[in-house]
């Protein structure tokens, strides 16, 4: 699951966006057809993933590592500095261009 969320676009400090995955391994991803093409995914593409990943796991009645605690969504209210944080980082994080977000 790491290597699908290293996949992840983030900001980079120019204003550019960048991924956690070592080149060398995207390259050999992209070389195997699992990617079409080098860099950063889209969050929907990292959702769309887990959520196969997932699927896969119920099928095969294996244990799922994405119900694991540390992964599944927080179903409780964020409220102050927390829902603060968030607000922020999603200003910061999803902008209208650039790989986050594609519509």
């Amino acid at each position: 699951m790491q290597v699908i969320v290293d996949q992840l676009a983030r900001r980079e400090g120019a204003g550019g966006w960048s991924q956690l995955l070592p080149a060398r391994m995207d390259a050999a991803l992209v070389a195997a057809v699992v990617k079409g093409k080098l860099g950063a995914l889209a969050l929907s593409m990292v959702s769309h993933r887990l959520a196969v990943l997932a699927k896969w796991h119920r099928l095969k009645s294996c244990d799922n590592p994405c119900e694991t605690p540390a992964i599944v969504r927080r179903e409780k209210l964020l409220r102050g500095p927390a829902a603060q944080a968030l607000n922020a980082w999603l200003v910061a994080t999803m902008a209208s261009s650039g790989p986050v977000f594609r519509r």
